[in-house]
């Protein structure tokens, strides 16, 4: 039976198979208050901030924790940015983001760590390719590992941003 137009039911609607409702049909406000959804349902996505160094801090080697999963999840994106004075001369910075899972070595999730020159541009975000271990499970660490290298100034200010999306414990 197709209906065309409007169906009302004045009672309970009593469906045998699946119920498909339409992209956008369901909103928040028909969702009665005491639904009693699940929070495991729910994915989260949100970003850790880390700031390396503040623009008035001279970028050096550092290897800093960034997260510990709650849940399973996806990682998103990550980005740095010169936040303080640029790079100039030969000098270099690497800056990687790696995942442990179960107390193993850490790994890089990156295709290759982000590499920032006296070509980067200040105040503009560089974005990394990731890498193939982008999935994670509960109890993994990250942590960004920062390199310098090079001679000339080094840059101050660096700023980082790991976006993810993760399931709630």
């Amino acid at each position: 039976m197709r209906v065309d137009g409007d169906l009302v039911v004045p009672g309970n609607l009593v469906v045998g198979g699946s119920f498909v409702p339409p992209n956008g049909s369901i909103r928040d406000a028909n969702i009665a208050t005491n639904a009693g959804i699940q929070a495991e349902k729910f994915i989260r996505h949100q970003a850790a901030e880390y700031d390396v160094a503040d623009p008035a801090t001279t970028v050096a080697n550092a290897t800093k924790s960034l997260h510990i999963a709650r849940g399973a999840g996806t990682i998103v994106d990550f980005a740095v940015i010169n936040t303080g004075t640029a790079i100039s001369g030969g000098s270099t910075l690497s800056i990687d983001l790696q995942k442990s899972t179960g107390g193993a070595a850490f790994a890089t999730v990156l295709a290759s760590p982000i590499a920032l020159s006296s070509s980067t541009t200040l105040l503009v975000a560089v974005a990394a390719t990731l890498g193939a271990l982008v999935s994670f499970v509960a109890g993994d660490v990250f942590q960004i590992m920062v390199t310098t290298g090079g001679s000339g100034t080094q840059a101050k200010g660096l700023h980082a941003t790991f976006t993810y999306e993760e399931a709630h414990p």
